[in-house]
C-alpha cells in the first residue's frame, strides 16, 4: 500500500501540472474572447498566475506541520478538480453582468477582477504541488523536490500539446474543462483508494462520480 500511494502521489503531480497548463490556455483564450483581445490583459493574467502560485507555494510549507495531511490533501485534491470549470463560468457570468456589448473594462477593473477570478485557483495549484512534494519525501526519505518538479512540468509540457493540438482544435473550451474535470476526479478517487483510509473511500468514490457526471447534463 505504501508503494501505490507513493505512485499516487507522483501521478497526482503529474495530473497537477497538466491541470495548471491547460487551465492557463482556457483562460487566456477566454479572456482574449471576453476582453477583445487585449494583449495588457493577458500581462495581467500571467503575473497574476505567477504571483499568486508562488503565494500558494510559499502557504505549502504550513503542510509539514498539519495533522490529518491525507484527508485535507485529498479534499484539496477534489476543490482543485473543480476549479477550473468555476473560474470560467464565473468569466461568463462577469462579462453577462458587468460588460455591456463591444464594451471594453478599464485596467483596475480588470486587476481586482482577474485577481478574485484567478486567486482560488493559483493559491491552490502552488500549495498543492509543495503539499505533494512534502508527502513523497515523507514515503521516500529523501528530498523529492527536484524528481516532483520534472513530473510536473511533463505534465504541463503534454496538456501544451494535447490541448493546443487536439482539444481546441476538434472540441471547445468548455469540452476540455469537461474532460479535465473527468482527470482529476479519477485522479481523487485512485488517491482514495490507495491511501489506506477506507472511510475516505467509501466517501469520495461515489461522491466523484457524480461531479463527474453533472457537467455533461449541462450546457456548454
Amino acid at each position: 500500500m505504501r508503494i501505490e500511494f507513493k505512485n499516487t502521489l507522483r501521478i497526482s503531480l503529474f495530473i497537477l501540472g497538466f491541470s495548471s497548463l491547460a487551465t492557463q490556455v482556457f483562460l487566456i483564450r477566454e479572456c482574449f474572447s471576453v476582453l477583445n483581445g487585449n494583449e495588457l490583459v493577458i500581462g495581467i493574467v500571467l503575473a497574476n498566475w505567477m504571483l499568486l502560485t508562488g503565494a500558494g507555494a510559499y502557504a505549502g510549507r504550513l503542510f509539514g506541520r498539519m495533522k490529518g495531511k491525507i484527508s485535507f490533501l485529498l479534499f484539496l485534491q477534489f476543490l482543485f478538480s473543480l476549479l477550473p470549470i468555476l473560474m470560467m463560468l464565473k468569466i461568463d457570468l462577469w462579462k453577462a453582468m458587468s460588460l455591456p456589448s463591444g464594451s471594453i473594462p478599464g485596467l483596475i477593473p480588470v486587476i481586482r477582477s482577474m485577481i478574485l477570478f484567478q486567486m482560488p485557483f493559483c493559491l491552490l495549484n502552488g500549495f498543492l504541488f509543495v503539499a505533494y512534494v512534502h508527502g513523497l519525501s515523507d514515503l521516500t526519505g529523501k528530498n523529492a523536490s527536484s524528481g516532483s518538479y520534472a513530473t510536473e512540468s511533463l505534465g504541463g509540457m503534454i496538456a501544451g500539446l494535447l490541448v493546443n493540438v487536439f482539444i481546441l482544435k476538434f472540441s471547445g473550451m468548455f469540452d476540455g474543462l469537461r474532460i479535465l474535470l473527468v482527470i482529476n476526479l479519477l485522479v481523487c478517487m485512485l488517491f482514495s483508494i490507495t491511501c489506506g483510509i477506507r472511510l475516505l473511500k467509501f466517501i469520495m468514490v461515489p461522491v466523484c462520480f457524480v461531479f463527474m457526471a453533472l457537467p455533461f447534463f449541462c450546457g456548454s
